[in-house]
């Protein structure tokens, strides 16, 4: 077995968990042997499709732990930034961009098919929903690009999203038509990211879940990883690791499907819902608090259960539980503009509403499939004259216009007839935003240790 070996540069990693030298019977030393020795080396050149928030964090760990690294992405106003040295996340600091840079770890490139003859590609692209469908286009468009770059050694891991069985039933076939064989010439597996803007985790410290088509694709992505995160999980194939992916974040939808649709009724009840889940909490088992607010947004959560449905639905299984879910979730937005035209006696017409919050979560700058851009169309299809303020989204593309986060938030605190927090940044001082307005629907229960005032503030 070969020797352990000391951490990483900057990532803290102990790589001291090796797989046995895949060598045949004859001793010849074939692909999977000179693919794992460039691992255990650092001296494989990776390739990162896609440098958003799963890749860039990854050529980041990647080039930290001592691999060269070359990225690829069609933005070319990102491309420029990072080639300064400036990271465009706000989780990724300038000074890991441009350390590596300078040390010649690291470069950028608009084409994924000029990657400069990478021995590892990982491919990080978008797999978002098309008219309510799993749209996986990025990936194969990505896969086909890779084609002439296909050579013995290499491997190709993908860490999108995606419906279980993509990476061998589709991913497979279409770099096989580089004339090389998948498990023979080259290696394949998935590894699906698990990003959580704004959490603080870093990439090393979520646990990684590997899996490669066959036992040799399978050592090298697990090899691959133990260089960069400190827990690796195999799993026993990629459709079982495709799977998993898709039942962590719907786990999470039908949760918080539960709390929001209890929402709707808790008042009429004269329960105060968040008394009751902070209470539910103290049961110290079997139970996992989950919270309402105004939707679900992002990348994850809203997208993910409908690729997990539509491959039941194929199948013959519909997922009802699922799709009652995304139902109830996407009627937040709804029942929101519904509260808040009830507080302004029941017409949203020519009133002045200002959301507080854009992005999708707390602390990003991140506005994908956001909740509040949801309800701010609410707002505007009942005439209501809708403004937002968001230090990290300066501005915001509605179902009918784009809209422009307000300079200053304090005087329109002041003009709004009402409030409505439904992304609650932390650079906030709540204090002050309950100071300036006269009226409030919070979404969040952000206000919850500042103030008791029914007339004032009111709750999701």
């Amino acid at each position: 077995m070969a020797p352990d070996r000391e951490a990483g540069p900057s990532t803290g990693v102990e790589v001291t968990m090796y797989v046995e030298p895949l060598l045949d019977n004859t001793g010849i030393v074939t692909p999977s042997i000179s693919a794992m020795e460039r691992i255990r080396t650092r001296t494989a050149r990776v390739g990162v499709v896609g440098l958003g928030y799963v890749g860039l964090p990854l050529a980041v760990a990647l080039g930290d732990a001592g691999f060269d690294v070359v990225g690829a992405d069609l933005d070319q106003s990102k491309l420029d930034a990072l080639k300064e040295g400036r990271s465009p996340l706000d989780c990724i600091a300038d000074s890991s961009i441009g350390g590596l840079i300078d040390a010649g770890r690291f470069e950028v490139t608009t084409d994924a098919a000029h990657l400069n003859s990478p021995d590892i590609i990982l491919i990080c692209v978008p797999t978002p929903l098309n008219q309510g469908e799993p749209d996986q286009r990025f990936v194969m468009e990505a896969a086909e690009s890779l084609i002439p770059q296909i050579r013995p050694g290499m491997i190709v891991v993908l860490e999108s999203t995606v419906i279980p069985d993509t990476t061998e039933r589709m991913l497979v076939p279409v770099l096989e038509a580089s004339g090389y064989k998948a498990e023979v010439d080259f290696f394949v597996g998935f590894s699906p990211e698990r990003v959580d803007p704004s959490s603080g985790l870093d990439v090393v410290d979520v646990p990684k879940l590997v899996s490669g088509i066959g036992p040799q694709s399978a050592a090298l992505v697990e090899e691959l990883y133990r260089n960069i995160v400190r827990t690796v999980v195999p799993a026993s194939s990629p459709r079982v690791a495709e799977f998993t992916k898709l039942l962590e974040n719907t786990f999470r939808d039908v949760n918080i499907a539960l709390v929001n649709e209890l929402a709707q009724v808790a008042r009429d009840m004269g329960v105060d819902i968040w008394e009751a889940i902070d209470l539910a909490a103290t049961k110290p088992y079997g139970y996992t608090p989950f919270y309402p607010g105004p939707g679900v947004g992002g990348h994850c959560i809203p997208v993910d259960p409908v690729y997990l449905a539509w491959r039941a639905e194929v199948a013959g299984k519909p997922l009802s539980m699922l799709q009652d879910a995304r139902r109830v979730n996407d009627s937040m937005p709804g029942f929101v503009a519904d509260r808040v035209a009830e507080l302004l006696d029941g017409d949203l017409a020519g009133k002045k509403i200002l959301v507080i919050g854009a992005a999708f979560k707390k602390d990003i700058e991140d506005a994908r499939n956001s909740a509040s851009v949801d309800v701010m169309d609410r707002f505007v299809e009942r005439g209501a004259e809708v403004l937002y303020h968001d230090p990290y989204c300066p501005s915001v593309k509605t179902a009918t216009r784009t809209l422009v986060s307000v300079p200053d938030l304090i005087p329109e605190l002041e003009r709004a007839d009402c409030v409505v927090i439904c992304t609650d940044h932390s650079s906030y001082d709540w204090e002050e935003v309950l100071g300036s307005s006269r009226l409030i629907f919070d979404t969040r229960n952000v206000l919850a240790s500042f103030v008791n005032d029914e007339a004032k503030v009111h709750r999701l």
